[in-house]
């Protein structure tokens, strides 16, 4: 009896969520900036119809409770998106800095975001400097830089991945100690 029940509710959610996903992703499509996201959105949304689909009131239009939802994860997307593309300017300023060599006259200490990079690198482990240095700085392979350390590519990899996330961390750390003037 219950599983009678269950499969009737999966198929009413079905039945009429299927005739909703054109126009959930038209929307989606218009409102982000590329369809890959928007797809992602869209099934955000349904996932979410879904698990509150029981305490849905049958007798309300679908549309507009979906376009709510679908609203909720665009805006989400897009303050990610803006998020990313702010951390990712500042990491490109910092990088960039600390690769152009300041002239004498320039040159003061001013902890600027170049600074920063070079203290977070000296600040991780010879061997996670190691292979910041091989990748970055010589240009090696990940497959070049395991056999130059005799160790697996998997663990270059993962290694290379850690060290990255925690230059990010100390890179945001120390951004945020910048006074902004």
């Amino acid at each position: 009896m219950m599983l009678v029940e269950m499969t009737r509710n999966v198929q009413d959610f079905e039945d009429r969520m299927v005739p909703e996903i054109p126009g959930l992703m038209s929307l989606a499509v218009y409102l982000l900036p590329n369809r890959d996201l928007a797809d992602d959105v869209v099934q955000k949304t349904l996932i979410r119809a879904h698990e509150q689909w029981e305490d849905y009131n049958r007798d309300l239009e679908l549309g507009p409770w979906l376009r709510t939802i679908l609203r909720f994860f665009v805006k989400t997307e897009i303050k990610n998106l803006k998020r990313s593309s702010h951390n990712r300017r500042k990491y490109k300023e910092a990088f960039l800095h600390a690769m152009v060599p300041d002239s004498n006259e320039e040159r003061t200490d001013r902890g600027g975001p170049g600074d920063h990079l070079v203290n977070c690198r000296k600040a991780l482990s010879e061997i996670a400097q190691k292979i910041i240095t091989l990748k970055y700085d010589e240009k090696e392979s990940c497959s070049g830089i395991a056999e130059a350390l005799g160790k697996s590519v998997s663990w270059v990899t993962t290694t290379l991945s850690r060290t990255r996330k925690n230059l990010k961390i100390c890179l945001e750390r120390k951004m945020a100690e910048v006074p902004h003037g």
